[in-house]
């Protein structure tokens, strides 16, 4: 199947979004999820620290805290989830156990080469696999809330019941036609997200809550190139304002169900409408080149780019955990806002500038090898047919 450079380009800028949010995280501390966090409070666009314009180090210390935004490129990862099984299969005849022997294949052969790779390291710098190994069983299996091994294997749990309910929803779309089907599918994930609204960060876990996204997607295939002739630059701003209103509403729990999936639908769009705006512009291809390229290798890059960026940063810096000079962390994933007096923000921009480098290759060599292997496999379960 011929790939759509556009889903790859909001791919790739969310998957980047993602893991420069994550490096933001493991040094600094979680910046929060909610407007006010990259507003009003310490560190915000409109604090003191932002508006003191005699040090730029603090106003670009403001600006970094919207790196934090990043986590929100998962939002496009549910929609285009949902776009690409309808774009594959479509009004296709779908043989259930060929759809999810393929979608075994897509998903559990890059992500025990992660796992794998991540017990390797683990072995190479501590010693020992990083958990016990009736928990990594569990990881392998898919059951992965063990956030120290790996905080990005949550969304294996997500991802795995979207694709294993797709045939059903697949056959409720051609039975009760578009409209109705996301009208219901929104009830269900407003349910969903109004029972888990105090449960945070468990309500990522369950499809319910994500439903309508991978469904909005899916009618988006049905209608690509309509879709796809509309949005642009005239498409931004409303789209922008969209976002802003869906993250607004989403940071108060009593309206958190109904802003959460407007913010993530307008968000999906408002990168595709950039890059319909882009793509003819000579000075941008080559940045436009680089997030289709990034696009291609996208789950790769979730799965790897997060376990490790402690010790990247302390073996680049040459600076140790501790109190008194080195990089403090709170726990395995989460840093400190002591590290900005510790590592020049300058300085650590570079670090992420190499480290992005070094995922984004080895997440192409990993994806190159997971297609290989499940082209193996799916040439093997041929002959034995």
């Amino acid at each position: 199947m011929a790939r759509i450079e556009v889903i790859d380009f909001v791919k790739g800028v969310a998957v980047t979004a993602i893991m420069v949010f994550h490096c933001y995280e493991a040094i600094f501390a979680w910046p929060g999820h909610d407007i006010f966090s990259f507003l009003a409070w310490p560190g915000g666009l409109l604090s003191a620290y932002a508006l003191n314009f005699k040090s730029w180090e603090l106003t670009v210390r403001s600006l970094l805290k919207l790196t934090g935004l990043g986590y929100q490129g998962l939002f496009a990862f549910v929609v285009l989830s949902g776009f690409l099984q309808m774009w594959t299969y479509g009004d296709k005849k779908m043989k259930i156990y060929e759809y999810y022997f393929k979608r075994f294949l897509r998903l559990y052969l890059l992500y025990w080469l992660v796992i794998v790779g991540i017990i390797a390291l683990n072995m190479v710098l501590y010693g020992d696999p990083g958990a016990t190994w009736e928990q990594i069983l569990w990881v392998f299996v898919g059951w992965a809330p063990l956030l120290f091994f790996n905080p990005s294997f949550w969304f294996m749990i997500l991802i795995v019941q979207l694709y294993l309910f797709f045939p059903l929803l697949r056959g409720l779309l051609s039975r009760v036609g578009e409209i109705d089907f996301l009208i219901g599918m929104w009830v269900v994930s407003v349910a969903f997200l109004s029972l888990f609204k105090y449960e945070f960060p468990w309500a990522g876990f369950f499809f319910g809550c994500w439903i309508f996204e991978f469904s909005l997607g899916m009618v988006l295939a049905n209608h690509y190139s309509r879709v796809d002739s509309i949005l642009g630059v005239k498409t931004i701003i409303p789209l922008l304002l969209a976002y802003l209103s869906g993250f607004y509403l989403s940071s108060f729990a009593v309206t958190w169900p109904f802003g959460r999936p407007l913010c993530g639908t307008a968000l999906t769009l408002l990168l595709w409408s950039i890059y319909n705006t882009v793509k003819e512009i000579r000075i941008l291809r080559i940045l436009k080149g680089a997030f289709v390229f990034i696009g291609f290798s996208s789950f790769a890059m979730y799965l790897i780019n997060q376990p490790f960026i402690q010790e990247y940063f302390c073996f680049v810096t040459g600076l140790p955990r501790g109190r008194l000079s080195g990089l403090i962390f709170e726990n395995q994933n989460i840093g400190s806002d002591v590290n900005f007096l510790v590592l020049p923000i300058s300085r650590y921009l570079l670090i992420v500038l190499s480290y992005s480098i070094v995922i984004v290759f080895l997440s192409f060599m990993l994806t190159k090898v997971d297609t290989y292997l499940s082209r193996r496999l799916s040439s093997w379960r041929l002959k034995i047919r």
